[in-house]
């Protein structure tokens, strides 16, 4: 029995890729921790065979930043974990975080090494597994908030399924502006808030399994290069950048003017890094 699940609640937004939420489900039939499902699909998911103490909610139609901020406004946990509807985050990988948040209030995030399969047409013929990243077990440890933030942007990875402090991430989504629609911009809230309120740990654990696809939504979805340097994305950028900077003045103290142009340094760069990287 793992105990520090019941101090967390597991998000799934999904939309349109019921199969992916069904097996999901499947895979956490017995676990006893909480679930929030936010569906914006044409038709309600009808299959409900699992054992958690499952909310599904169906909002056809609702954008990604307003599903998260659903879906964190019924959170009752301390913790939040958010998993794509094509992963699995393991449940032994999210009490380890757990024992280490609570026993590190220094730090305001942490999730374990991840790897990631690629299916070769049917499963039965080929599964491709590799680490998903070459570096693990990172520790952003830097007392200055936007060291960390230099550090994350440095060599980007993902945060956006650690174990999150329900609070921070409530703080991250309390009022977005429903203009922030693009997947990309979504997940760096889920990093950037939390990398300013504290620092992050990756643990020497097995702790998510990702799935590679080619039509899944970060491959389809246009990245900082393109929102950068495409006036089509000028007016969500900036609400995106204001809307962070404010975050970050909030927890940090600093104006939000200073926290505007200093995280808008460290995304142009970013920005830069991913077009040489094409």
């Amino acid at each position: 029995m793992l105990m520090g699940l019941s101090k967390v609640t597991l998000i799934i937004p999904t939309h349109n890729r019921h199969g992916y939420l069904a097996r999901i489900l499947e895979y956490y039939r017995d676990v006893a921790m909480q679930m929030v499902v936010v569906d914006s699909s044409s038709q309600p998911f009808t299959q409900e065979n699992t054992k958690i103490p499952l909310q599904y909610y169906h909002l056809p139609g609702m954008p990604m930043p307003q599903k998260m901020k659903f879906a964190l406004e019924r959170v009752e946990t301390p913790f939040v974990v958010f998993c794509s509807d094509d992963d699995f985050v393991l449940p032994q990988g999210i009490q380890t975080c757990v024992d280490f948040l609570q026993s590190h209030p220094q730090y305001a995030s942490a999730q374990g090494n991840s790897i990631t399969y690629k299916k070769r047409k049917r499963y039965s013929d080929f599964i491709e597994i590799n680490p998903l990243y070459d570096e693990v077990s990172r520790d952003i440890s830097m007392n200055d908030p936007f060291e960390r933030l230099q550090f994350l942007f440095s060599s980007y990875r993902t945060v956006f399924s650690a174990v999150h402090y329900s609070e921070v991430m409530n703080l991250a989504y309390a009022d977005i502006d429903p203009g922030i629609s693009n997947l990309f911009l979504n997940e760096y809230i889920t990093s950037i808030v939390p990398i300013v309120a504290g620092k992050h740990k990756e643990l020497p654990v097995f702790y998510q399994l990702r799935e590679y696809a080619e039509d899944s939504g970060d491959k389809v979805t246009e990245n900082l290069d393109v929102v950068y340097r495409s006036s089509s994305y000028a007016d969500e950028l900036s609400l995106f950048l204001d809307y962070v900077a404010q975050k970050i003045s909030v927890i940090t103290g600093l104006p939000v003017i200073q926290s505007k142009n200093n995280l808008n340094l460290m995304l142009r760069s970013f920005s830069e890094q991913l077009e040489k990287q094409k």
